[in-house]
């Protein structure tokens, strides 16, 4: 596909795996234009670094990463200690004629997996869209090599749906949102914490009622079953919150949430549950629960 790092040529590609399909984004003459969706955990964050599964959203906006050939290679918006900067010095020869640029529509706020995209932008880059879920995450983790991270974030992201993944067997199921009474919208938690800085210190054992909610919902997706899918994201965000995985914060928010009519779940998801709140509520009544939260 790629005929060396002084110019980058490939033909567009739809890519489907499973019935995801990555956007590859536009080639124009020496120029790549590449874009991932954001991530979010609906369930299973936490769980995940043990060995369970974990159920992850993909979202707008993307994450963008425009490249083009230059006398010089050149790279802003991702930051030399980051998993993707250490990737980038690791693969100076393939990047050494390339200007690249990270566009992240989120302004640097945090919360949506701009770090993860980061390095599956760079990733694909190098390696295309046919690399092998164990190469991906094996050449993640070999960037981290003293935080424990599951990769599941670069797994979304690089397959652009919505997943079931687990760690354990390496393997994806990919879901489509398929209850027709309810929708889920993702906002930004108050309060952003480092998620490497936060589980560079953690160690965490999962119990069995985090499994069992996140087997509730998959059988939730598997049957569609709105009324196991409300149960199980209320629950789990509660059992992180007893667990004292829940910022303080985001779990007062959350609350307040839950009280709004047509609201069935409200859960903070991510590190202490405080990159993003996912809210499911009633198809139709945005106009009713959104302004309330502005």
């Amino acid at each position: 596909m790629f005929l060396g790092s002084s110019a980058v040529e490939q033909v567009a590609v739809n890519h489907r795996v499973g019935g995801s399909s990555p956007s590859r984004g536009a080639i124009f003459g020496f120029a790549m234009f590449l874009s991932v969706k954001s991530k979010t955990f609906l369930i299973g964050e936490y769980a995940v670094l043990d060995g369970a599964s974990a159920i992850l959203l993909a979202t707008d906006p993307s994450f963008c990463l425009e490249a083009e050939s230059a006398s010089v290679g050149e790279l802003a918006g991702i930051s030399e200690g980051s998993p993707a900067g250490i990737f980038y010095r690791r693969h100076e020869e393939f990047f050494d004629r390339l200007r690249i640029k990270f566009i992240d529509p989120y302004n640097g706020s945090g919360g949506f997996g701009a770090s993860s995209a980061q390095f599956v932008l760079l990733y694909r880059l190098v390696y295309g869209d046919d690399s092998s879920c164990e190469h991906l995450l094996s050449t993640y983790k070999a960037l981290t090599p003293n935080i424990c991270v599951s990769g599941a974030d670069c797994i979304l992201q690089y397959y652009g749906s919505n997943i079931c993944f687990n760690p354990d067997s390496i393997s994806i199921d990919f879901l489509n949102w398929s209850f027709s009474n309810l929708a889920f919208r993702v906002i930004k938690a108050p309060v952003k914490v480092s998620t490497h800085r936060h589980l560079a210190n953690l160690s965490f054992r999962c119990p069995d009622e985090l499994k069992e909610c996140i087997d509730l919902a998959k059988r939730a997706f598997s049957a569609t079953d709105e009324e196991l899918l409300i149960y199980s994201v209320n629950r789990y965000y509660d059992i992180m919150d007893r667990l004292g995985l829940a910022l303080g914060e985001t779990r007062d928010l959350v609350k307040k949430i839950r009280a709004i009519p047509g609201v069935k779940a409200a859960k903070g998801c991510g590190a202490l549950g405080a990159d993003t709140i996912v809210i499911i509520y009633t198809r139709g009544m945005e106009d009713e629960i959104f302004p309330l939260l502005s």
